[in-house]
C-alpha cells in the first residue's frame, strides 16, 4: 500500500514538473490561412493564371514559458511558403508582426530558423514563429478573439505584403442544468409535482 502511494505521488509530481506545453484551449481558424501571390503582376489585375507563390500560416496556440527552449509566454505560429514560380522567393521573418483585434502589437518574433527562408524554383520551406506577449500582458488579460499576422515576401526582388486574419474558436460546453453525463447509470433530476385528488 505504501509503495502504491509513493508511486502515485511520484507520477503526480513528475506531471507537475513537466507542465503543459500550451496554455488553455486556444484554437484559431482558418487552419491554415492561405494566400496566393502571382509571380508577376500584369496590368495590375492580379493573378493571370500563371505560377504562384503559395503562403500558408497557422496559429498553433499560446505556448507557456519554456526555459529549456528559451521561449517566453508567446503565441506560436507556423508559416509555410511554396515557390511554384521560376524566380527566387525570400522571407524576412524579422519583418513579421502580430497584433490582436484591438491593435495591440506583440513583441518582435523569435524565429526558427532565425535566418529566414530563401527558396528557388519548386522549393518549399516552413518556419516556426513565436510572438512574445508585451511586458505585463498574458493570455488572461489580452483579447485573443482575433489575430492578424503581417509578413513580407520578396518575389523576384518585388516586395509583397501579406496579411493573415485568424479568429478564435471558443470551446462549446453542454450547459443543460439537468445534464449529468451520457452514462445510463447517472440519475436525471427534475422537479416532480404529485397532485392528490
Amino acid at each position: 500500500m505504501v509503495r502504491l502511494l509513493v508511486l502515485m505521488v511520484v507520477v503526480v509530481l513528475a506531471g507537475l514538473a513537466g507542465g503543459c506545453k500550451y496554455a488553455g484551449d486556444f484554437r484559431f481558424v482558418p487552419q491554415p490561412a492561405m494566400m496566393e501571390v502571382p509571380a508577376t503582376v500584369q496590368g495590375g489585375g492580379g493573378n493571370t493564371g500563371g505560377p504562384v507563390v503559395t503562403a500558408m500560416a497557422s496559429v498553433v496556440g499560446v505556448r507557456n514559458r519554456d526555459r529549456r527552449a528559451g521561449l517566453p509566454l508567446c503565441v506560436e505560429m507556423r508559416v509555410r511558403i511554396d515557390n511554384n514560380t521560376a524566380g527566387m522567393v525570400v522571407v524576412d521573418p524579422h519583418a513579421m508582426r502580430l497584433n490582436n483585434g484591438l491593435f495591440m502589437d506583440f513583441e518582435p518574433p523569435i524565429v526558427d530558423p532565425p535566418t529566414g527562408l530563401t527558396m528557388t524554383q519548386g522549393q518549399s520551406a516552413a518556419m516556426a514563429v513565436y510572438f512574445p506577449f508585451p511586458p505585463g500582458m498574458n493570455h488572461n488579460n489580452t483579447d485573443l478573439s482575433s489575430l492578424q499576422l503581417r509578413c513580407e515576401l520578396s518575389v523576384d526582388a518585388r516586395p509583397v505584403k501579406l496579411v493573415f486574419a485568424f479568429t478564435r474558436v471558443l470551446p462549446v460546453y453542454y450547459d443543460d442544468p439537468y445534464f449529468y453525463g451520457w452514462y445510463p447509470w447517472y440519475p436525471r433530476t427534475g422537479v416532480f409535482v404529485r397532485v392528490r385528488h
